[in-house]
């Protein structure tokens, strides 16, 4: 198995998922929606502030994206860990849940922002700013077996075992 770090700033994110460069269908990954607010709030508070996260790791493959004469091969991550906090960070920035009332205010360049239950929409431009620009670590792995990504995930998920369901 090789791997190689790829940096993506959260605003660059947003535009692969849009374009559909960005998949959370691979196989073995498990179902979305598992954080409850004060959970996701944090993350976007630790994004905001500028707290190191732990990395995404995907397997890229080239695919066919489009349709007719605007097709085009392109490189198709698809997240084998980090789901979670991708999901959320995205579904934060297109105003999909307020933050949880007990969000800590963030500091940037010595001002203090109070983000406690809001839009992304309607955060103070620096805040923004400094969501947009966080910058997440991918190790993007090739040549990897099927039985070194399944060891691979069952490692980065604290030694959670997949179900049959997620095996097969």
């Amino acid at each position: 198995m090789k791997k190689s770090s790829i940096n993506w700033t959260v605003k660059r994110l947003g535009n692969m998922i849009e374009k559909g460069q960005i998949s959370f269908d691979y196989p073995i990954q498990r179902k979305g929606g598992q954080w409850d607010l004060l959970q996701k709030s944090l993350l976007i508070h630790s994004v905001a502030s500028d707290y190191p996260l732990p990395s995404i790791y995907s397997i890229a493959n080239k695919e066919m994206l489009g349709e007719g004469d605007k097709a085009k091969e392109t490189l198709v991550y698809y997240i084998l860990d980090g789901k979670q906090r991708l999901t959320n960070i995205t579904d934060f920035l297109k105003d999909e849940y307020r933050l949880h009332e007990d969000t800590p205010s963030v500091m940037i360049d010595g001002n203090k922002y109070d983000i406690a239950e809001m839009l992304f929409s309607e955060m103070h431009e620096e805040v923004q700013d400094a969501i947009l620009s966080f910058s997440l670590q991918n190790y993007k792995l090739d040549e990897a077996t099927d039985e070194e990504i399944e060891d691979l995930f069952f490692r980065l998920n604290n030694g959670t075992p997949l179900s049959k369901q997620q095996k097969a």
